[in-house]
């Protein structure tokens, strides 16, 4: 979830290192006893999760959408 803290220490590390992200860089014994990053509180836990249900419902009203690549259009070849 985005408010996880493993998630988040996980995002940290990689844009930190310049490339994808690697677990033993992290504290993982600390990070995992985090119910969210330090930097959130528990109404920005609450706040997230409270969306969760909206952005499901959202990515159910535009299924199936694209289902191949358009072709390019004539002005940007």
């Amino acid at each position: 979830l985005l408010f996880n803290g493993l998630t988040t220490a996980l995002a940290i590390d990689a844009l930190m290192n310049g490339g994808p992200a690697d677990v033993s860089r992290v504290d993982t014994k600390s990070v995992c006893q985090q119910l969210a990053h330090p930097a959130l509180n528990v109404g920005d836990v609450s706040v997230t999760e409270g969306l969760i249900p909206l952005a499901g419902l959202n990515i159910l009203e535009f299924r199936p959408g694209v289902t191949k690549e358009p072709a390019i259009r004539q002005y940007a070849k």
